[in-house]
């Protein structure tokens, strides 16, 4: 569609520094401190241990649970899977 014009990528107006949780961004940092303007290093992603992973979701999780119990939501077990839908 543009010739002589190189795409890198096209993020449909996403922020990846502002959608994504502190735990995953200081990991994601991992693979290079441009990771939010450069989403082609997510790529590398399998460089990351599943533990450091695991440990990442674990804390994004439990931010998430905390939030909502403050809220006045339902006290959500951290060990069983969250499915939730949110209408602004």
């Amino acid at each position: 569609m543009f010739p002589g014009y190189p795409i890198r990528a096209i993020t449909n107006g996403v922020h990846p520094a502002s959608w994504t949780h502190p735990a995953f961004a200081r990991l994601f940092g991992r693979l290079g401190t441009h990771w939010p303007h450069e989403p082609e290093l997510l790529g590398r992603a399998d460089l990351l241990s599943d533990e450091d992973v695991r440990a990442a979701h674990a804390e994004a999780k439990a931010e998430l649970i905390a939030t909502t119990r403050e809220a006045g939501g339902p006290a959500f077990d951290p060990a069983v899977p969250i499915l939730a839908f949110a209408d602004a």
